[in-house]
Protein backbone atom coordinates (compact mmCIF):
# COMPACT_ATOMS: atom_id res chain seq x y z
CA UNK A 1 0.00 0.00 0.00
CA UNK A 2 1.29 3.22 -1.46
CA UNK A 3 0.56 5.74 1.34
CA UNK A 4 0.90 9.57 1.97
CA UNK A 5 -0.85 12.46 2.65
CA UNK A 6 -4.39 11.37 1.48
CA UNK A 7 -5.28 9.46 4.30
CA UNK A 8 -3.10 8.82 8.14
CA UNK A 9 -1.48 5.92 8.62
CA UNK A 10 -2.68 4.91 11.68
CA UNK A 11 -6.71 5.67 10.32
CA UNK A 12 -5.50 3.14 7.53
CA UNK A 13 -4.46 0.60 9.71
CA UNK A 14 -7.83 0.79 11.39
CA UNK A 15 -9.26 -0.40 8.19
CA UNK A 16 -6.46 -2.59 7.10
CA UNK A 17 -3.87 -3.39 9.89
CA UNK A 18 -2.17 -6.52 8.06
CA UNK A 19 -1.04 -4.49 4.91
CA UNK A 20 2.48 -3.28 4.43
CA UNK A 21 2.04 0.66 4.27
CA UNK A 22 5.29 2.01 2.31
CA UNK A 23 5.88 5.84 1.33
CA UNK A 24 4.40 7.47 -1.62
CA UNK A 25 5.21 5.71 -5.27
CA UNK A 26 8.26 7.13 -7.30
CA UNK A 27 9.67 5.99 -10.26
CA UNK A 28 10.65 2.16 -9.58
CA UNK A 29 9.37 1.85 -5.91
CA UNK A 30 6.76 -0.40 -7.19
CA UNK A 31 9.16 -3.01 -8.91
CA UNK A 32 10.97 -2.77 -5.50
CA UNK A 33 8.23 -3.71 -3.98
CA UNK A 34 7.20 -6.63 -6.09
CA UNK A 35 10.70 -8.30 -5.41
CA UNK A 36 11.00 -7.49 -2.25
CA UNK A 37 7.25 -8.38 -1.01
CA UNK A 38 6.10 -10.60 -3.42
CA UNK A 39 2.02 -9.49 -2.98
CA UNK A 40 -0.92 -10.55 -4.09
CA UNK A 41 -2.02 -7.31 -4.30
CA UNK A 42 -0.72 -3.35 -4.92
CA UNK A 43 -2.83 -0.14 -4.40
CA UNK A 44 -1.36 2.76 -5.43
CA UNK A 45 -2.98 5.95 -3.54
CA UNK A 46 -0.41 8.56 -2.97
CA UNK A 47 2.94 9.16 -5.31
CA UNK A 48 5.43 11.77 -5.58
CA UNK A 49 6.58 13.62 -8.95
CA UNK A 50 7.75 17.24 -9.42
CA UNK A 51 10.82 16.95 -7.73
CA UNK A 52 10.56 12.95 -8.56
CA UNK A 53 10.05 10.57 -10.93
CA UNK A 54 6.81 9.61 -10.69
CA UNK A 55 5.80 5.65 -10.68
CA UNK A 56 5.81 4.56 -13.99
CA UNK A 57 3.12 2.51 -16.39
CA UNK A 58 5.04 -0.41 -16.67
CA UNK A 59 5.93 -1.04 -13.62
CA UNK A 60 2.22 -1.50 -12.99
CA UNK A 61 1.56 -3.77 -16.07
CA UNK A 62 4.57 -5.74 -14.83
CA UNK A 63 2.48 -6.47 -12.11
CA UNK A 64 -0.29 -6.94 -13.81
CA UNK A 65 1.57 -9.99 -15.91
CA UNK A 66 2.65 -11.52 -12.59
CA UNK A 67 -0.80 -11.80 -11.54
CA UNK A 68 -0.61 -9.48 -8.91
CA UNK A 69 -4.07 -7.30 -8.90
CA UNK A 70 -3.29 -3.97 -8.72
CA UNK A 71 -5.51 -1.07 -7.42
CA UNK A 72 -5.39 2.70 -7.26
CA UNK A 73 -7.52 5.81 -5.85
CA UNK A 74 -7.79 9.06 -4.74
CA UNK A 75 -4.05 10.55 -5.98
CA UNK A 76 -1.27 9.62 -8.12
CA UNK A 77 -3.71 6.08 -7.61
CA UNK A 78 -6.50 7.44 -9.73
CA UNK A 79 -4.49 9.05 -12.38
CA UNK A 80 -2.35 5.82 -13.41
CA UNK A 81 -6.14 3.15 -12.69
CA UNK A 82 -7.31 5.08 -15.62
CA UNK A 83 -4.04 5.19 -17.85
CA UNK A 84 -3.69 1.63 -17.12
CA UNK A 85 -7.38 0.38 -16.69
CA UNK A 86 -7.52 -1.46 -20.26
CA UNK A 87 -4.74 -3.91 -18.90
CA UNK A 88 -6.19 -4.68 -15.49
CA UNK A 89 -5.36 -2.38 -13.00
CA UNK A 90 -8.91 -1.37 -10.89
CA UNK A 91 -9.68 2.33 -10.18
CA UNK A 92 -12.15 3.20 -6.55
CA UNK A 93 -13.79 6.36 -5.62
CA UNK A 94 -15.00 9.71 -7.01
CA UNK A 95 -12.03 11.59 -8.21
CA UNK A 96 -11.06 8.18 -10.41
CA UNK A 97 -14.63 8.93 -11.86
CA UNK A 98 -14.29 12.18 -13.01
CA UNK A 99 -11.02 11.23 -14.50
CA UNK A 100 -12.34 8.47 -16.23
CA UNK A 101 -15.30 10.16 -17.70
CA UNK A 102 -13.19 13.05 -19.19
CA UNK A 103 -14.80 15.27 -16.48
CA UNK A 104 -11.42 16.12 -14.91
CA UNK A 105 -8.42 16.02 -17.18
CA UNK A 106 -5.07 17.84 -15.84
CA UNK A 107 -3.03 15.98 -12.79
CA UNK A 108 -2.70 19.12 -10.88
CA UNK A 109 -6.60 18.16 -9.67
CA UNK A 110 -4.86 15.66 -6.97
CA UNK A 111 -1.54 17.55 -6.69
CA UNK A 112 -0.45 19.16 -3.22
CA UNK A 113 2.07 20.14 -1.22
CA UNK A 114 2.73 17.58 1.99
CA UNK A 115 5.18 17.82 4.92
CA UNK A 116 7.49 14.39 5.01
CA UNK A 117 7.47 11.20 6.57
CA UNK A 118 8.69 12.90 9.75
CA UNK A 119 5.13 14.64 9.94
CA UNK A 120 3.01 12.04 8.80
CA UNK A 121 2.92 13.39 5.44
CA UNK A 122 0.61 16.25 6.31
CA UNK A 123 -0.70 18.01 3.51
CA UNK A 124 0.19 21.87 3.28
CA UNK A 125 -2.07 22.78 0.21
CA UNK A 126 -5.91 22.15 -0.79
CA UNK A 127 -6.15 19.72 -3.70
CA UNK A 128 -8.19 21.11 -6.60
CA UNK A 129 -10.14 17.89 -5.99
CA UNK A 130 -11.18 18.74 -3.02
CA UNK A 131 -11.37 22.27 -3.82
CA UNK A 132 -13.96 21.47 -6.45
CA UNK A 133 -15.95 19.11 -4.20
CA UNK A 134 -15.97 21.25 -1.08
CA UNK A 135 -17.76 24.01 -3.45
CA UNK A 136 -20.10 21.76 -5.42
CA UNK A 137 -21.64 20.88 -1.76
CA UNK A 138 -21.25 24.42 -0.82
CA UNK A 139 -23.40 25.33 -4.04
CA UNK A 140 -25.86 21.97 -3.14
CA UNK A 141 -26.49 24.07 -0.21
CA UNK A 142 -27.13 26.92 -0.90
CA UNK A 143 -24.55 28.36 0.40
CA UNK A 144 -22.94 30.26 -3.38
CA UNK A 145 -25.17 30.84 -6.29
CA UNK A 146 -23.97 29.12 -9.52
CA UNK A 147 -21.89 32.26 -10.75
CA UNK A 148 -20.55 32.20 -7.31
CA UNK A 149 -19.17 28.71 -7.52
CA UNK A 150 -17.67 29.24 -11.30
CA UNK A 151 -15.81 32.66 -9.71
CA UNK A 152 -14.29 30.60 -7.07
CA UNK A 153 -13.47 27.18 -9.17
CA UNK A 154 -11.47 29.49 -11.26
CA UNK A 155 -9.33 31.68 -9.07
CA UNK A 156 -8.41 28.15 -7.22
CA UNK A 157 -7.42 26.50 -10.51
CA UNK A 158 -5.40 29.67 -11.64
CA UNK A 159 -3.26 29.10 -8.69
CA UNK A 160 -0.40 27.26 -8.70
CA UNK A 161 -1.30 23.96 -6.75
CA UNK A 162 1.07 24.10 -3.90
CA UNK A 163 -0.54 28.02 -3.28
CA UNK A 164 -3.83 26.25 -2.79
CA UNK A 165 -5.39 26.96 0.28
CA UNK A 166 -8.51 28.34 1.30
CA UNK A 167 -7.91 31.69 2.48
CA UNK A 168 -5.74 32.24 -0.93
CA UNK A 169 -8.47 31.08 -2.73
CA UNK A 170 -10.66 33.20 -1.45
CA UNK A 171 -8.63 36.13 -1.83
CA UNK A 172 -7.61 35.36 -5.72
CA UNK A 173 -11.95 35.10 -6.08
CA UNK A 174 -12.74 38.32 -4.14
CA UNK A 175 -9.83 40.08 -6.43
CA UNK A 176 -11.54 38.66 -9.59
CA UNK A 177 -14.42 40.13 -8.56
CA UNK A 178 -15.92 38.15 -6.10
CA UNK A 179 -18.75 39.41 -3.57
CA UNK A 180 -16.06 39.63 0.01
CA UNK A 181 -19.67 38.53 2.18
CA UNK A 182 -19.88 35.36 -0.31
CA UNK A 183 -16.21 35.00 0.47
CA UNK A 184 -17.02 35.12 4.25
CA UNK A 185 -20.17 32.23 3.36
CA UNK A 186 -17.66 29.79 2.09
CA UNK A 187 -15.08 30.35 5.07
CA UNK A 188 -17.58 29.61 7.22
CA UNK A 189 -19.24 26.25 5.26
CA UNK A 190 -15.18 25.02 4.70
CA UNK A 191 -14.13 25.32 8.21
CA UNK A 192 -17.54 23.09 9.57
CA UNK A 193 -18.62 21.05 6.07
CA UNK A 194 -15.46 20.76 4.15
CA UNK A 195 -15.16 17.84 1.90
CA UNK A 196 -12.06 15.94 1.84
CA UNK A 197 -12.55 14.10 -1.26
CA UNK A 198 -9.20 12.38 -1.49
CA UNK A 199 -8.96 10.94 1.79
CA UNK A 200 -12.68 9.43 1.51
CA UNK A 201 -11.44 7.61 -2.02
CA UNK A 202 -8.90 6.16 0.03
CA UNK A 203 -11.10 4.97 2.82
CA UNK A 204 -13.23 3.32 0.36
CA UNK A 205 -10.40 1.58 -1.51
CA UNK A 206 -9.26 0.29 1.81
CA UNK A 207 -12.73 -0.49 2.36
CA UNK A 208 -12.61 -2.47 -0.81
CA UNK A 209 -9.55 -4.58 -0.07
CA UNK A 210 -10.65 -5.45 3.25
CA UNK A 211 -14.04 -6.86 1.92
CA UNK A 212 -11.90 -9.18 -0.72
CA UNK A 213 -10.45 -11.23 2.08
CA UNK A 214 -7.68 -14.23 1.27
CA UNK A 215 -9.12 -15.10 -2.09
CA UNK A 216 -7.52 -12.07 -4.26
CA UNK A 217 -8.35 -13.08 -7.84
CA UNK A 218 -5.66 -11.12 -10.60
CA UNK A 219 -7.26 -8.05 -12.16
CA UNK A 220 -5.04 -8.52 -15.39
CA UNK A 221 -7.30 -8.39 -18.50
CA UNK A 222 -6.76 -11.04 -21.49
CA UNK A 223 -5.14 -10.11 -25.01
CA UNK A 224 -2.14 -7.68 -24.26
CA UNK A 225 1.08 -9.18 -24.10
CA UNK A 226 4.00 -7.97 -21.76
CA UNK A 227 7.14 -6.37 -23.25
CA UNK A 228 9.89 -5.79 -21.02
CA UNK A 229 11.64 -3.20 -23.15
CA UNK A 230 15.33 -1.97 -22.82
CA UNK A 231 14.30 0.72 -20.79
CA UNK A 232 11.94 -1.43 -18.69
CA UNK A 233 14.53 -3.48 -18.11
CA UNK A 234 17.23 -0.94 -17.13
CA UNK A 235 14.89 0.46 -14.92
CA UNK A 236 14.30 -3.20 -13.65
CA UNK A 237 18.48 -3.50 -12.63
CA UNK A 238 19.68 -0.03 -12.38
CA UNK A 239 17.11 1.75 -10.12
CA UNK A 240 15.20 -0.94 -8.32
CA UNK A 241 16.40 -0.56 -4.53
CA UNK A 242 16.88 -4.12 -2.60
CA UNK A 243 16.87 -4.16 1.54
CA UNK A 244 20.17 -5.58 3.10
CA UNK A 245 20.97 -5.78 6.93
CA UNK A 246 22.80 -2.66 6.73
CA UNK A 247 20.02 -0.60 4.49
CA UNK A 248 18.36 -0.26 0.84
CA UNK A 249 21.18 -0.02 -2.17
CA UNK A 250 20.60 -0.48 -5.58
CA UNK A 251 21.43 -3.41 -7.96
CA UNK A 252 23.46 -0.92 -10.00
CA UNK A 253 25.39 -0.05 -6.86
CA UNK A 254 26.18 -3.55 -5.98
CA UNK A 255 27.09 -4.42 -9.77
CA UNK A 256 29.58 -1.43 -9.44
CA UNK A 257 31.04 -2.00 -6.00
CA UNK A 258 31.80 -6.00 -7.03
CA UNK A 259 33.52 -4.31 -10.29
CA UNK A 260 36.19 -2.29 -8.15
CA UNK A 261 36.50 -4.44 -5.10
CA UNK A 262 35.87 -8.21 -6.25
CA UNK A 263 39.10 -10.64 -7.38
CA UNK A 264 38.52 -11.59 -10.86
CA UNK A 265 35.24 -8.91 -11.44
CA UNK A 266 36.36 -8.93 -14.94
CA UNK A 267 36.52 -12.84 -15.93
CA UNK A 268 32.87 -12.97 -13.93
CA UNK A 269 31.50 -10.38 -16.12
CA UNK A 270 33.48 -12.38 -18.97
CA UNK A 271 31.29 -15.06 -18.31
CA UNK A 272 28.06 -13.57 -17.61
CA UNK A 273 28.65 -11.20 -21.20
CA UNK A 274 29.55 -15.32 -23.29
CA UNK A 275 26.05 -16.24 -20.90
CA UNK A 276 24.22 -13.75 -22.70
CA UNK A 277 25.97 -14.41 -26.28
CA UNK A 278 24.98 -17.53 -26.35
CA UNK A 279 20.72 -16.69 -25.46
CA UNK A 280 21.21 -14.49 -28.18
CA UNK A 281 22.66 -17.32 -30.56
CA UNK A 282 20.17 -19.56 -28.99
CA UNK A 283 17.39 -16.86 -30.55
CA UNK A 284 19.17 -16.77 -34.03
CA UNK A 285 18.84 -20.44 -34.10
CA UNK A 286 15.09 -20.77 -32.92
CA UNK A 287 16.58 -23.38 -29.47
CA UNK A 288 14.69 -23.28 -26.64
CA UNK A 289 14.51 -25.29 -23.72
CA UNK A 290 11.60 -27.33 -22.62
CA UNK A 291 10.01 -27.84 -19.01
CA UNK A 292 12.06 -30.87 -18.17
CA UNK A 293 15.35 -29.71 -19.53
CA UNK A 294 14.75 -26.84 -17.24
CA UNK A 295 13.64 -28.69 -14.57
CA UNK A 296 16.60 -30.56 -14.70
CA UNK A 297 19.29 -27.72 -15.16
CA UNK A 298 17.52 -26.78 -11.63
CA UNK A 299 18.29 -30.20 -10.07
CA UNK A 300 22.25 -29.40 -11.26
CA UNK A 301 22.03 -25.59 -9.73
CA UNK A 302 20.52 -27.01 -6.56
CA UNK A 303 22.97 -29.89 -6.49
CA UNK A 304 26.09 -27.45 -7.15
CA UNK A 305 24.75 -24.66 -4.49
CA UNK A 306 23.80 -27.54 -2.14
CA UNK A 307 20.55 -26.62 -1.58
CA UNK A 308 18.67 -30.06 -0.54
CA UNK A 309 15.22 -28.84 0.22
CA UNK A 310 12.93 -26.00 -0.31
CA UNK A 311 14.12 -24.46 2.74
CA UNK A 312 17.76 -23.93 1.56
CA UNK A 313 16.38 -23.00 -1.66
CA UNK A 314 13.95 -20.42 -0.07
CA UNK A 315 16.34 -18.92 1.61
CA UNK A 316 19.08 -18.87 -0.93
CA UNK A 317 16.22 -17.00 -2.71
CA UNK A 318 15.95 -14.39 -0.13
CA UNK A 319 20.15 -13.82 0.64
CA UNK A 320 19.93 -13.57 -2.77
CA UNK A 321 17.15 -10.76 -3.48
CA UNK A 322 15.76 -13.00 -6.33
CA UNK A 323 12.38 -13.47 -6.72
CA UNK A 324 10.75 -16.98 -7.68
CA UNK A 325 9.75 -16.38 -10.85
CA UNK A 326 13.36 -15.06 -11.94
CA UNK A 327 14.97 -17.66 -10.67
CA UNK A 328 12.72 -19.56 -12.70
CA UNK A 329 13.50 -17.47 -15.59
CA UNK A 330 17.25 -17.77 -14.65
CA UNK A 331 17.13 -21.63 -14.82
CA UNK A 332 15.08 -21.32 -18.19
CA UNK A 333 18.44 -19.22 -19.19
CA UNK A 334 20.29 -22.15 -18.05
CA UNK A 335 18.75 -24.55 -19.92
CA UNK A 336 19.06 -22.93 -23.04
CA UNK A 337 22.26 -22.25 -22.90
CA UNK A 338 23.21 -25.86 -21.69
CA UNK A 339 21.58 -27.41 -25.40
CA UNK A 340 23.38 -24.54 -27.24
CA UNK A 341 26.94 -26.28 -25.81
CA UNK A 342 25.19 -29.59 -26.53
CA UNK A 343 24.70 -27.92 -30.30
CA UNK A 344 28.40 -27.29 -30.52
CA UNK A 345 29.29 -30.73 -29.47
CA UNK A 346 27.54 -31.95 -32.23
CA UNK A 347 29.05 -29.29 -34.28
CA UNK A 348 32.93 -30.53 -33.41
CA UNK A 349 31.77 -33.84 -33.62
CA UNK A 350 35.33 -35.63 -33.94
CA UNK A 351 37.29 -32.30 -32.35
CA UNK A 352 36.00 -32.29 -29.09
CA UNK A 353 35.93 -28.79 -26.82
CA UNK A 354 39.39 -30.18 -24.89
CA UNK A 355 41.27 -27.46 -27.59
CA UNK A 356 38.81 -25.14 -26.17
CA UNK A 357 39.59 -25.56 -22.79
CA UNK A 358 43.36 -24.82 -23.28
CA UNK A 359 42.66 -21.90 -24.89
CA UNK A 360 41.12 -20.75 -22.25
CA UNK A 361 43.92 -21.83 -19.70
CA UNK A 362 46.09 -20.42 -21.95
CA UNK A 363 44.75 -17.10 -21.75
CA UNK A 364 44.65 -17.52 -18.27
CA UNK A 365 48.55 -18.33 -17.96
CA UNK A 366 47.49 -21.47 -16.31
CA UNK A 367 48.03 -24.17 -19.01
CA UNK A 368 51.73 -24.26 -18.06
CA UNK A 369 51.44 -25.68 -14.96
CA UNK A 370 48.10 -28.47 -15.50
CA UNK A 371 50.25 -29.49 -18.50
CA UNK A 372 53.02 -30.15 -16.24
CA UNK A 373 51.05 -31.75 -12.92
CA UNK A 374 49.46 -34.10 -16.10
CA UNK A 375 52.39 -35.38 -17.38
CA UNK A 376 53.63 -35.90 -13.99
CA UNK A 377 50.49 -38.14 -13.40
CA UNK A 378 51.41 -40.11 -16.45
CA UNK A 379 54.88 -40.68 -15.44
CA UNK A 380 53.28 -42.20 -12.22
CA UNK A 381 50.80 -44.00 -14.62
CA UNK A 382 53.48 -45.34 -16.09
CA UNK A 383 55.08 -47.11 -13.58
CA UNK A 384 52.37 -48.29 -11.99
CA UNK A 385 52.05 -50.30 -15.44
CA UNK A 386 48.86 -48.22 -16.50
CA UNK A 387 49.04 -46.88 -19.90
CA UNK A 388 47.47 -43.76 -20.96
CA UNK A 389 43.49 -44.36 -22.75
CA UNK A 390 43.08 -47.74 -20.82
CA UNK A 391 41.71 -48.18 -16.99
CA UNK A 392 43.66 -52.09 -16.84
CA UNK A 393 41.42 -54.70 -15.17
CA UNK A 394 40.28 -52.51 -12.32
CA UNK A 395 37.62 -54.36 -9.93
CA UNK A 396 37.05 -51.08 -8.31
CA UNK A 397 33.09 -50.01 -9.04
CA UNK A 398 32.24 -46.76 -10.24
CA UNK A 399 30.83 -45.32 -7.68
CA UNK A 400 33.51 -46.32 -5.52
CA UNK A 401 35.94 -44.36 -7.54
CA UNK A 402 33.94 -41.10 -7.88
CA UNK A 403 33.91 -40.87 -4.11
CA UNK A 404 37.54 -41.30 -3.90
CA UNK A 405 38.18 -38.24 -6.48
CA UNK A 406 35.55 -36.33 -4.86
CA UNK A 407 37.34 -37.38 -1.25
CA UNK A 408 40.78 -36.08 -2.82
CA UNK A 409 40.48 -33.20 -5.25
CA UNK A 410 37.63 -30.30 -6.12
CA UNK A 411 35.87 -32.01 -8.64
CA UNK A 412 31.89 -32.25 -8.14
CA UNK A 413 29.45 -33.53 -10.92
CA UNK A 414 26.57 -32.01 -10.77
CA UNK A 415 24.43 -34.50 -13.17
CA UNK A 416 24.27 -38.13 -14.10
CA UNK A 417 28.16 -39.41 -14.94
CA UNK A 418 27.30 -40.31 -18.54
CA UNK A 419 25.83 -36.70 -19.19
CA UNK A 420 29.02 -35.31 -16.97
CA UNK A 421 31.23 -37.82 -19.20
CA UNK A 422 29.60 -36.43 -22.05
CA UNK A 423 29.36 -32.68 -21.55
CA UNK A 424 33.21 -32.94 -20.02
CA UNK A 425 34.55 -34.40 -23.56
CA UNK A 426 35.24 -37.39 -21.89
CA UNK A 427 33.23 -39.38 -24.77
CA UNK A 428 31.11 -42.03 -22.25
CA UNK A 429 31.04 -43.24 -19.16
CA UNK A 430 33.39 -45.76 -19.77
CA UNK A 431 36.53 -43.32 -20.46
CA UNK A 432 35.49 -41.63 -17.16
CA UNK A 433 36.16 -44.91 -15.84
CA UNK A 434 39.32 -45.10 -17.28
CA UNK A 435 40.51 -41.77 -15.96
CA UNK A 436 39.10 -41.65 -12.54
CA UNK A 437 40.59 -45.54 -12.50
CA UNK A 438 44.32 -44.41 -13.41
CA UNK A 439 44.02 -41.38 -11.54
CA UNK A 440 43.27 -43.64 -8.13
CA UNK A 441 45.99 -45.61 -9.19
CA UNK A 442 48.64 -43.13 -8.88
CA UNK A 443 47.11 -41.76 -5.33
CA UNK A 444 47.79 -45.16 -4.26
CA UNK A 445 51.40 -45.42 -5.52
CA UNK A 446 51.87 -41.97 -3.93
CA UNK A 447 51.23 -43.53 -0.50
CA UNK A 448 53.62 -46.11 -0.86
CA UNK A 449 56.03 -43.51 -2.24
CA UNK A 450 55.57 -41.12 0.85
CA UNK A 451 56.43 -43.91 3.18
CA UNK A 452 56.19 -40.84 6.24
CA UNK A 453 56.63 -37.95 3.66
CA UNK A 454 54.08 -34.76 3.39
CA UNK A 455 51.41 -37.19 1.21
CA UNK A 456 49.19 -33.89 0.71
CA UNK A 457 52.46 -31.92 -1.31
CA UNK A 458 52.68 -34.67 -3.16
CA UNK A 459 49.54 -35.26 -4.34
CA UNK A 460 49.38 -31.33 -4.80
CA UNK A 461 52.22 -31.62 -7.24
CA UNK A 462 50.05 -34.25 -9.93
CA UNK A 463 46.44 -32.88 -9.51
CA UNK A 464 46.22 -29.78 -7.18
Amino acid sequence: MFLGPSLPIDQARAILPDAVYLPPAGQADIMSALRRWEPDIIALIDGTFLHTLAVWHKEILAALDRGVAVYGASSMGALRAVECAPFGMVGIGRIYELFADGTLTDDDEVALAHAGPDEGWRPLSEAMANVRATLAAAAADGVITADEHQRIVAAGKALYFPDRAWPAILAAAVDAGLEPEAAVRVRAFVAAHAVDQKRADARELLHTLAALGDDVPPTRTQGWTFHRSRPCKGLEWREVRVQRPAGAVSFETIARHVMLHRSGAAELMARASAREIQIMFAELLGIDATEQQTAHETARFRRRLGLRTDADLAAYLQRSDVTSWEFDALMHRLAVCRRVEDWLRVRRYRLGLSALLLDELRMTDEYAQWADRAARQELYAGDSGLQAGGGGDLPELLDTLVADQIDNTDWRPDCELSTWADEADFGDVYQLHAALSRARAVRRQLEELANGSDLRAILASITA
